[in-house]
């Protein structure tokens, strides 16, 4: 469905909003959808690619279309649903999380080359939280 920004593990969340970057031209944007920085301009995060910021303004694809982002800084705490039959290994802690193809959810079914921390999942609601180590502010 799409991911937020739920909090912060460090401490009191302060949002912080960028709409002075491209996209990169004919992608569309989705709100709710992860994207990182690419050549200067925003592209769509999937599976292992770095989370750096959050759609908050759906656009359509052009040319020299700016973004309205959150960036996703150091301990943020994301939530999103997650997708596909749970893996065993798909529980709190685990370290190794992956966005789904589009991603906007976390592919509960791979659980290996991601980097995303699972905090928790609730298996009710399909939802999870999640801290991304790939991020605007580190890149590890």
């Amino acid at each position: 469905m799409a991911i937020r920004v739920a909090g912060s593990i460090i401490g009191t969340y302060h949002p912080v909003v960028k709409s002075d970057i491209y996209v990169t031209n004919s992608e569309a944007l989705v709100e709710g959808r992860a994207y990182y920085l690419s050549s200067g301009r925003w592209t769509k995060s999937a599976t292992t690619a770095a989370i750096e910021a959050i759609c908050l303004k759906a656009a359509d694809a052009g040319t020299d279309v700016l973004a309205i982002m959150e960036l996703v800084k150091t301990g943020d705490i994301l939530e999103a649903d997650y997708t596909g039959t749970a893996d065993a290994a798909f529980i709190p802690g685990l370290a190794v999380a992956v966005l789904d193809a589009n991603g906007s959810n976390v592919d509960a079914a791979t659980v290996t080359g991601g980097a995303n921390v699972l905090m928790s999942k609730d298996t009710g609601k399909l939802k999870c939280n999640f801290v991304p180590r790939k991020n605007f502010t580190e890149a590890s």
